[in-house]
């Protein structure tokens, strides 16, 4: 794709280009090889703020509404509640006058930690036994070189992941019992507070992050509702956007969680599905894209390539 080409596509009129983020990191950890670190975020954000219009998912698809929708619009998000996005992504963020909507899951806040994060700091802190991963398919030689951890850990997560929701808990309860491995990652309630005292906008993300197609309906319309209610209370004002765990449709979603959802007071909801948004697009299935290239220019082309990406939906 030529430059020319590039730009043509990222100003085509009423189209919503959003971003996903987890952790923007302090400095580089072997065992989170992928996840941006300052300096990188700082280039994608100083490249966006030159060339794009961005703004909260409450405000882009409250214009994309009304067909006002200026071009190259887009929003930046982050799943989860990350303690980093409040000490390492903010600043940045404000640095460059830029809005961020924040999609938290409450079970976590203050000192909690998730399931994948309690794998990857066990996995860090000790060695692995094979009989632990009787279950699993892991090359053993990961279990003994101390450079592999990484990817011990990945291979883990990967084939747990999808569990069945009670399973997945029990594994990682016998599994994650190491002192050492805790760690406070997630946001307090204050800095949320402070998210938002500085323009920010929170979204849902369900209590626990769960795989809601794994669960019944009542614990679907449990996780969703309560989420709400508990980060509004924490806030002090009504939310209105959420972001579905995970995000792939039919694998992590269903149509009871788009229920509960709507049902819950939403009047958005994004998928981890990639590609753009327009007048047509579903406002409960919005897709999302993963930006990962760390150049500003490859960056760029992976934007604009994401405009010929038509999402799927259920």
């Amino acid at each position: 794709m030529s430059v020319k080409l590039l730009f043509r596509c990222l100003s085509y009129p009423n189209k919503l280009s959003i971003l996903i983020y987890h952790q923007v990191l302090s400095e580089f950890d072997p065992m989170r090889p992928i996840t941006p670190i300052a300096g990188q975020f700082e280039q994608h954000m100083n490249w966006i703020k030159s060339r794009f219009n961005v703004l909260t998912l409450s405000q882009a698809v409250d214009l994309l509404r009304e067909g006002d929708l200026p071009p190259r619009s887009l929003v930046i998000t982050f799943d989860d509640g990350y303690a980093d996005n409040y000490s390492v992504a903010l600043p940045v963020l404000l640095k460059h006058d830029l809005k961020a909507t924040f999609f938290i899951s409450s079970d976590f806040i203050d000192d909690g930690m998730m399931w994948n994060d309690r794998i990857i700091e066990e996995v860090r802190v000790r060695g692995v036994k094979k009989e632990e991963l009787d279950f699993l398919d892991i090359d053993s030689s990961l279990l003994v070189e101390e450079d592999k951890k990484e990817t011990l850990a990945s291979s883990i997560l990967k084939q747990v992941k999808h569990l069945p929701t009670r399973e997945r808990s029990e594994f990682v309860d016998r599994f994650c019992s190491s002192s050492k491995a805790k760690k406070r990652l997630m946001m307090t309630k204050d800095e949320i507070r402070e998210l938002v005292n500085e323009g920010m906008e929170i979204g849902g993300h369900t209590c626990s992050h769960p795989i809601l197609a794994n669960l019944d309906r009542k614990d679907i319309f449990s996780e969703v509702k309560e989420n709400k209610s508990i980060l509004e209370q924490i806030i002090d004002q009504e939310i209105s956007s959420f972001a579905y765990p995970n995000g792939k449709p039919n694998a992590d979603y269903n149509m009871d969680a788009i229920e509960a959802v709507k049902e819950s007071g939403y009047k958005q909801a994004v998928t981890t599905s990639a590609g753009v948004s327009d007048a047509g697009t579903d406002l409960y299935q919005i897709p999302r894209y993963t930006p990962w290239r760390q150049s500003p220019i490859g960056f760029g082309f992976q934007l604009a390539n994401n405009y010929l990406n038509r999402g799927d939906f259920i």
